[in-house]
C-alpha cells in the first residue's frame, strides 16, 4: 500500500511539474501583437504611450517645442475625447464630450464604427481640427468639423476657444464607418475626406457631400477656385466638393500639391493620386492596391517615398 500511495504522489509531483513547466512555457510564447505587423528592413515598431480608448486617430506637432511638457502629438478616441501626448509621454485631456453620438452596440460590433474620425493641425494659427460623426436632435447621424484654438507654434495642453462647421454639415446624413475621416491643412486651405454613408448612388454627385474630398478655407468657406463653385453659400455641397466618387476615403496626405488618398472599397481597396475636379467612382475599374489601411507620405519638399499601411 505504501508503495502504491507513494507512486501516485510520485506521478502527481510529476504531473505538477508538468503543469508547472507548461504554464512557464506558456508565458514565454504569450501573444506579442508586433507578431501581426510586416515592417520593410531596417524599421521597427515600438509602443510609445498607451491607456486610450479606441484611438481613431493621430497628429505630430510639426515643430514641437524643446520642453518636457511641450506637446508632441495629439490622439482622438472614438468617443470624443481629443488627448494631447507631451515631449516626455505624459498623456492629457485636451478636450472631452466633443460631440454626442450613442452606438447601437459598442465595438467589436461594426455598429459602433461611428464618432471621432480624424485629426489635423495647423502651424501658424495654433488650430485643431478634428471630423466627427454625431447624433443631431433627431437622432439623425450627421458629420461635423470642429475647430479648436490654442497656442500658435506650439500648441497646449487645452484649447481657448472652439467653433463647429455644424451648418456647412447640417443638410446631409451620414452613416456608420462611411462618414467624415481624414483631414489635412495646407497653408490657407483645408482638405477633408468624406465617405458616401452607405449611399453610392451619390458619390458622384457634386451636389451632395458624401463620397468626396471637401476643400474650405480655414473659417470653413468654400474656396472660390473650387472645380464646382458657384457661390459662397455654406449649405451647398457642389461649393466645397474638390473631387468625387469615393466609398470611404479614410486615409489622405498632400505633398507638394499632389493629393493621394487611401478609399476602402468592397473587396478591393485603392491608393491613389486625386486631381482637381476629377470625378473617381469607386465602381469604375482602375489600378487598385489590396486592403489599404493608412497612408503617409514624405513631409519634407521634393522627398518622394511612399508608405502604404495594408492588411490582407
Amino acid at each position: 500500500m505504501k508503495l502504491i500511495w507513494r507512486v501516485i504522489l510520485l506521478g502527481t509531483l510529476s504531473l505538477l511539474g508538468i503543469m508547472a513547466g507548461s504554464s512557464v512555457f506558456a508565458q514565454t510564447l504569450a501573444f506579442d501583437w508586433r507578431n501581426d505587423w510586416a515592417v520593410a528592413e531596417g524599421f521597427m515598431i515600438v509602443e510609445d504611450t498607451t491607456g486610450y480608448q479606441f484611438p481613431s486617430a493621430v497628429a505630430f506637432v510639426p515643430e514641437p517645442g524643446p520642453h518636457p511638457k511641450d506637446p508632441l502629438y495629439f490622439v482622438t478616441e472614438r468617443r470624443g475625447a481629443i488627448k494631447v501626448v507631451t515631449n516626455d509621454r505624459s498623456i492629457y485631456t485636451f478636450a472631452a464630450n466633443v460631440f454626442q453620438f450613442k452606438p447601437a452596440a459598442e465595438l467589436p460590433s461594426g455598429q459602433g464604427q461611428g464618432g471621432m474620425g480624424g485629426i489635423c493641425l495647423d502651424l501658424a494659427y495654433g488650430y485643431v481640427f478634428v471630423t466627427v460623426l454625431y447624433n443631431d436632435a433627431n437622432g439623425w447621424m450627421r458629420n461635423n468639423i470642429v475647430r479648436y484654438q490654442t497656442k500658435p507654434g506650439v500648441f497646449g495642453f487645452t484649447p481657448d476657444s472652439f467653433v463647429a462647421f455644424t451648418e456647412t454639415c447640417a443638410n446631409d446624413e451620414s452613416g456608420l464607418a462611411h462618414h467624415l475621416g481624414p483631414c489635412q491643412v495646407v497653408g490657407e486651405q483645408l482638405f477633408v475626406g468624406i465617405g458616401e454613408a452607405w449611399r453610392p448612388h451619390l458619390a458622384r454627385d457634386p451636389d451632395q457631400m458624401v463620397g468626396k474630398i471637401y476643400r474650405m478655407d480655414l473659417d470653413g468657406r468654400p474656396l472660390p477656385d473650387n472645380p464646382f463653385y458657384i457661390d459662397d453659400d455654406i449649405t451647398k455641397a457642389h461649393n466645397y466638393v474638390w473631387a468625387s466618387g469615393f466609398r470611404n476615403p479614410y486615409a489622405m496626405r498632400i505633398v507638394d500639391g499632389r493629393v493621394f488618398v487611401g478609399d476602402h472599397g468592397v473587396g478591393t481597396d485603392r491608393f491613389v493620386e486625386e486631381r482637381h475636379g476629377e470625378d473617381d467612382s469607386w465602381e469604375r475599374p482602375r489600378k487598385q492596391h489590396p486592403s489599404t489601411g493608412g497612408v503617409c507620405l514624405g513631409a519634407e519638399p521634393h522627398v518622394d517615398h511612399v508608405a502604404v499601411f495594408a492588411f490582407r
